[in-house]
């Protein structure tokens, strides 16, 4: 089966999908799981009977991609297909954010009215406070017309998302964005 794994920067929490099979062997999908290797905080990794692990998803009918973790391991983003939540209208890839121990994903790849759209690669900095994805939608930010995926940044204590693949000038780009990443503070 497909590997997905994530470590936070800090190496103390890893993000992972594990395949999830009825009584005959068939695939249902996948899990999202995150693991404490340090659960007492010294900065020694536990013993695998020592450590610390949370489900994050609780319907293995979704399609999960790479996972990313706070170093704090208390956020966690990820690609998802299917629909997320009730407020999901489609069933592409989505762009998510979740909180482990909270029961709803939210997802980060929206229209300007909130409602969800695609989205992939999603990717936290180290805070949780950003998370970077790709999207070809056009309705994400407001004059996207390209025709190209594009990179985004969604600010989640303002629940606001910007468009980041722009030019020197600050006009939209012509080119396409394949891959995103984030610094650990969030600036680039």
């Amino acid at each position: 089966g497909e590997s997905l794994h994530g470590i936070s920067g800090n190496g103390r929490y890893i993000a992972y999908g594990q395949q999830v099979r009825d009584g005959f062997g068939n695939s249902l999908g996948m899990d999202l799981w995150v693991t404490n290797l340090d659960v007492d905080g010294d900065g020694i990794l536990q013993e695998a009977s020592d450590q610390s692990s949370t489900q994050l998803t609780n319907s293995p009918t979704f399609d999960l991609g790479q996972p990313s973790v706070s170093s704090t391991g208390r956020f966690i983003a990820y690609d998802q297909s299917g629909k997320v939540n009730l407020l999901d209208r489609n069933s592409d890839g989505d762009a998510t954010f979740d909180e482990p121990g909270d029961i709803t994903s939210a997802v980060v790849s929206k229209t300007t009215g909130g409602a969800p759209t695609t989205g992939s690669g999603a990717q936290l900095d180290s805070s949780g406070g950003h998370v970077v994805f790709t999207s070809s939608a056009t309705n994400i930010v407001l004059n996207d017309t390209n025709g190209m995926p594009d990179a985004f940044v969604y600010n989640r204590l303002t629940d606001s998302t910007a468009r980041v693949s722009l030019t020197s000038d600050g006009s939209q780009s012509e080119e396409r964005v394949h891959d995103v990443g984030i610094s650990p503070d969030g600036a680039m």
